[in-house]
């Protein structure tokens, strides 16, 4: 019977395979953190989404209610006017810059000497000018003030003809420097004052 007693049905050692349990456990525990983070994320997400949509939605009504406080007519009108202030602002750019050649003109020529036609090449910045004087000599002087000026690049008379009255009829050409007839705004506005 001895035999018997060595060979009992009943286990002295725990199985290996319990002892793997206490490993598992750590690992379940592990996974089951994760899972839990990955549910907690997924609720917030989620949370975040239905606040998204719901503030879109808050900011479709405040526009919806913006539109029909101004309606598509008034809008469409002001637009209008928008691009004719535009359009003014441009014409009006271009005039300023062409209007100081009109002081320069004034505050240069004799008293005695007067235009009766005038026109402007833009391209050449080329002034062509048809006027009188009282003397040959005048014209001469006049002649020297615009070819001396800062501004003028060239002055040239022509046609010089005698009147019955005794008076001299003129053309006169006088190319601008480029920099004078598209001059800064703050250029003009200091030529202006």
């Amino acid at each position: 019977m001895h035999t018997m007693a060595e060979t009992s049905l009943i286990p002295k050692k725990l199985p290996s395979s319990q002892q793997l349990g206490v490993g598992l456990g750590v690992f379940f525990r592990v996974g089951f953190l994760f899972f839990l983070v990955a549910l907690l994320a997924t609720g917030g997400l989620f949370a975040y989404r239905v606040l998204l949509v719901s503030n879109l939605t808050k900011q479709r009504n405040a526009l919806k209610e913006l539109e029909s406080q101004f309606p598509l007519s008034d809008i469409e009108r002001r637009e209008a006017v928008a691009q004719a202030i535009e359009a003014s602002k441009k014409l009006l750019g271009a005039h300023v810059r062409l209007s100081r050649i009109f002081p320069l003109v004034q505050t240069n020529t004799f008293p005695s000497v007067f235009f009766s036609t005038f026109s402007y090449a833009e391209k050449d910045h080329a002034m062509l000018v048809s006027g009188e004087a009282p003397s040959y000599k005048a014209v001469a002087q006049q002649a020297s003030i615009f070819e001396s000026l800062d501004e003028v690049e060239s002055a040239t008379f022509s046609n010089l003809s005698l009147t019955n009255r005794g008076t001299v009829n003129f053309n006169l050409k006088i190319i601008l420097i480029s920099s004078f007839v598209s001059g800064s705004e703050n250029n003009m506005a200091e030529q202006t004052l």
